[in-house]
């Protein structure tokens, strides 16, 4: 074997450890700014043409505020939905309906504790129709 090809392997080993041990201190970073009573933030999920999943986990049971809006300030308007925290341990979320095609939406949610974070989401677009961005 050329002592030429194991230093270059072992010089692609080290870059690429190194790049996943900063990723992960990177994400650490992430996950300790995130904590507090909104500890793992906010997210959008599932979502299609005219519908979403807004989710978030408090550490306080509670009634959570979940508002939404095509407005970033929140100054029109907004709709809302609300779930309730009775397990800190378990997500809670919303299933938004009736939502625009193709259209940006603006959320936030408020916890039991008062914490709010914020997010957005686009929704797909119309079946059989494309949209360049």
């Amino acid at each position: 074997m050329d002592n030429r090809l194991i230093n270059i392997t072992v010089k692609s080993g080290l870059a690429t450890f190194l790049a996943v041990l900063f990723s992960a201190a990177a994400i650490s970073t992430l996950v300790i700014q995130a904590a507090g009573p909104l500890p793992n933030g906010v997210a959008a999920g599932d979502t299609r043409q005219t519908s979403t999943v807004l989710w978030t986990r408090a550490t306080s049971v509670g009634e959570v505020l979940f508002e939404y809006s095509t407005d970033p300030t929140f100054g029109t308007n907004v709709l809302s939905a609300t779930a309730t925290a009775a397990d800190v341990l378990q997500p809670v979320k919303v299933e938004l309906s009736g939502l625009s095609p193709a259209s940006t939406y603006y959320y936030r949610i408020t916890g039991a504790a008062a914490a709010t974070a914020q997010g957005h989401f686009r929704t797909a677009t119309s079946l059989g129709t494309h949209q360049q961005t």
